[in-house]
């Protein structure tokens, strides 16, 4: 068993062994810095002074979520430029179509109904103006058919003076297949043809101008 002073005289060796090297300043100043190390770098990751600090998104978690959301903002803004150029977007009439039916068609699509047609007919009216002067248009116009001729209707028997009744409101849906300048024939959904002859009756107007 040691006493005191030969425990001591045992001990100093690896005390001196350890030396002293100069004084590295407090213990907590070490784990000061070490904190502020650690403090600084995450801060360098999450903030938003510093974005160029973050390389790549968290793969999971709630800052994968809070950086989604602006990208989701973004998008919304995209889509509604995207709506603004389909609204703006020009006719699909072909150009050489006479502008007088071509303005005709446009009335259609953006007026209200007549008291004689439903809002159904009107849009069907509409949809047989579109489809006639896509496939047929500037070639009527070289056969010499009229603005009457094709959008004609009686002013107090629309639906029921078919002597006065111009092409489209015959139409129905239907398409013209052949078009010459006497006659235009009519293919039906069952596949029988129809010959139709320009109006011989008087006193037509414009489709747009019935409110009978």
């Amino acid at each position: 068993m040691h006493n005191i002073e030969t425990l001591a005289a045992d001990l100093a060796p690896f005390f001196k062994k350890g030396g002293n090297n100069g004084y590295s300043g407090d213990g907590s100043c070490k784990r000061l810095n070490l904190c502020d190390s650690a403090v600084t770098t995450r801060r360098g990751r999450v903030s938003p002074f510093s974005p160029q600090v973050v390389t790549s998104p968290e793969s999971s978690g709630d800052a994968k979520t809070e950086r989604s959301q602006p990208f989701n903002k973004g998008v919304t803004t995209v889509a509604s430029v995207t709506t603004g150029f389909e609204e703006g977007a020009a006719s699909p009439l072909p150009a050489d179509c006479p502008s007088e039916w071509q303005a005709i068609w446009k009335e259609l699509k953006r007026s209200e109904p007549p008291s004689w047609a439903s809002a159904e007919r009107w849009r069907e009216l509409a949809a047989d103006a579109e489809g006639f002067l896509m496939t047929w248009g500037n070639t009527a116009d070289r056969l010499g058919w009229t603005t009457l001729d094709l959008f004609g209707v009686h002013p107090t028997a629309p639906t029921a003076r078919f002597d006065v009744m111009g092409l489209i409101p015959i139409l129905s849906g239907r398409n013209v297949c052949v078009l010459t300048e006497k006659t235009a024939t009519i293919e039906c959904k069952s596949g029988a043809k129809l010959t139709r002859y320009p109006p011989t009756g008087a006193g037509a107007v414009l489709i747009t101008e019935s409110t009978a």
